[in-house]
């Protein structure tokens, strides 16, 4: 779709923290959008803990787009 569309789109597969990996990441490729999954806690969950995709957005020196799947 991307390509059909004219659109540059850059995929990166890391293992490491999530977190830091991905804002460190997106900060060093100057990116101008990061886009993110979230996968859907509980809400008992992201209240104590916070979620992976709350954090990068909190970090991360560019505009977010998070992506969650609908729940079935």
């Amino acid at each position: 779709m991307a390509e059909k569309d004219q659109v540059k789109l850059h995929t990166h597969l890391l293992a490491g923290h999530p977190v830091r990996d991905i804002v460190q990441l997106a900060a060093e490729l100057k990116v101008e959008l990061l886009v993110i999954g979230a996968t859907g806690h509980s809400a008992l969950y992201e209240r104590m803990l916070g979620s992976r995709a709350d954090r990068v957005m909190q970090l991360a020196q560019c505009p977010v787009l998070v992506v969650k799947r609908p729940w079935r």
